[in-house]
């Protein structure tokens, strides 16, 4: 849950690749079946995406070796909670399983203990152990020619304390938020790793998301 800096409006951040495009509607807890000609039931709509930013975004390619890099240092959308206010849901600025709400957003750092929460595979925890200067970015079909990546990104690795399974995240927990230990600090929102479940994480600085997206992550009623 954000707060769009211009208007102050109330809204959603998760992945681009989670949410779509412009205008796209995002449902949750799940959509429902839509088959052509039928009326959907549009209890579980939350709204429209307002604006994204991802590799998808970049115009002029920026070329290497023999291909043409489309990059950026995001992957994220942000979502318009008026159809969830229409059908009475009510919002909170806390993140569940007892995380609570985000107090600041700070920049990452190699070496940082960090958790998060995931839709998929609960609480969990590790370390930042890197930074990518090129990570690919495989969703959405890129130009002839042309390679979606994703810039200056961050790998994490699981803390075997925080993981009881060994898997750290796996495929629809992208979107996450990811805080530093300990704190209520938050300093990425994590997009990749292994589908099926692994030891590694890959996320973006939250710093780089607010300013891309015009969104302030830490707000109160």
């Amino acid at each position: 849950m954000v707060l769009r800096n211009d208007d102050n409006l109330l809204a959603a951040l998760t992945c681009h690749h989670v949410a779509g495009d412009t205008g796209s509607r995002v449902f949750q807890p799940t959509a429902p079946p839509m088959p052509i000609g039928s009326t959907p039931d549009l209890t579980d709509s939350l709204g429209h995406v307002i604006t994204f930013d991802s590799p998808m975004t970049q115009a002029i390619p920026t070329p290497v070796g023999g291909k043409l890099w489309l990059g950026r240092q995001v992957d994220a959308a942000v979502i318009a909670l008026d159809e969830a206010a229409q059908h009475g849901r009510t919002f909170s600025n806390g993140i569940t399983d007892g995380f609570g709400p985000v107090a600041q957003t700070v920049a990452p750092a190699v070496k940082m203990f960090v958790r998060k929460r995931g839709s998929q595979t609960g609480p969990t925890g590790g370390q930042i152990v890197g930074m990518a200067s090129v990570v690919w970015w495989q969703w959405g079909s890129p130009p002839d020619g042309h390679r979606y990546v994703m810039t200056n990104q961050f790998e994490i690795f699981f803390n075997p304390s925080e993981c009881p399974d060994g898997i750290i995240s796996r495929g629809g927990d992208s979107g996450s938020v990811v805080l530093r230990s300990g704190t209520n600090e938050a300093v990425g929102l994590m997009w990749g790793g292994v589908r099926n479940g692994g030891r590694r994480a890959v996320m973006s600085d939250m710093t780089t998301v607010e300013q891309r997206l015009g969104v302030t992550l830490a707000w109160t009623f």
